[in-house]
């Protein structure tokens, strides 16, 4: 059992009986009123959701596990001659809540290395789309051919399904989409708009480094995270949803300007998938501890 596992497995431990515990006890206690204005307006201020992982204050901007954004980046163990963290320890720190150890991120780092080569048949999904389809839709083709894969539904389909270690395999498969989603984002790139000439990916790299490498630009690696409304209005972009984005700075100034949402490699928001992933772990924790109560 990996050391991310038996973390998660003593924090889910501890979560349960908190869970359980409010729904007995506080299960009809009110959080509030919602106005029609509030609905039109996109749910804003509306309390609706319960998550430990982020959040999104309309003033101070967002915060992870607690942490605001200069304080992650200060927080995260770094890739040597950047000042920018881990990919893998983000996923760490959204995972557990904890700021990972040197050791802790690197033992990530070789998982997803072990995980990352495509299998022949999501290239083939790809490839057999037209050429001119968006890059997102491309991106998700791969992502759902990989179902077949999964760790959850196999179990499930063979009936070993158990509600209560059931985020192991949900764990397993988000490690292994994650490993997966730059080298699928780096090919679709390469194909469309490089002359589908592609380059093989770095063992010595972690996600981050061999992003920017398999899109060829390996003198660029950035971990970006944009967090305030101000910032999204003038990239055009919408921030009434959480977006979580590992981008390359040069590529996206060379090749989208300040549209991002509407050009090329801009759908291919690798680490929304990240947070994302996490909160369906979570949450299947949070559900199976209300299905036992």
């Amino acid at each position: 059992m990996s050391t991310l596992k038996q973390i998660m497995k003593q924090k889910i431990d501890a979560h349960r009986p908190r869970t359980t515990k409010l729904v007995k006890e506080f299960g009809d206690v009110s959080l509030g009123e919602v106005t029609i204005a509030q609905c039109i307006g996109g749910a804003r201020g509306i309390k609706s959701l319960v998550t430990d992982i982020s959040y999104l204050d309309p003033m101070e901007g967002i915060r992870f596990r607690g942490l605001t954004i200069p304080e992650t980046f200060a927080a995260l163990p770094k890739v040597p001659g950047s000042e920018y963290p881990y990919v893998e320890a983000f996923w760490f720190l959204l995972m557990t809540g904890d700021v990972p150890t040197m050791e802790q991120t690197l033992e990530i780092v070789e998982e997803w290395k072990s995980l990352s080569t495509l299998p022949q048949y999501v290239i083939d999904v790809v490839r057999a789309l037209p050429r001119d389809s968006h890059p997102m839709v491309m991106f998700s083709s791969g992502i759902l051919a990989m179902q077949r894969d999964s760790v959850f539904s196999n179990n499930y389909a063979a009936g070993k399904f158990n509600k209560m270690t059931c985020w192991e395999d949900m764990l397993d498969d988000c490690s292994f989409l994650m490993a997966k989603l730059a080298p699928l984002a780096a090919y679709i790139y390469r194909m469309k708009y490089k002359a589908d000439v592609h380059i093989a990916p770095d063992p010595e790299l972690d996600m981050g480094g061999n992003f920017a490498h398999m899109i060829g630009q390996s003198d660029s690696y950035l971990f970006t995270v944009w967090q305030t409304k101000k910032f999204f209005a003038g990239l055009k972009i919408s921030c009434n949803n959480l977006v979580v984005r590992f981008q390359l700075l040069k590529v996206l100034k060379k090749l989208f300007g300040q549209h991002l949402t509407v050009v090329k490699l801009s759908p291919v928001m690798v680490t929304q998938y990240c947070v994302r992933l996490t909160h369906v772990i979570l949450h299947s924790v949070s559900f199976a501890s209300l299905q036992r109560a």
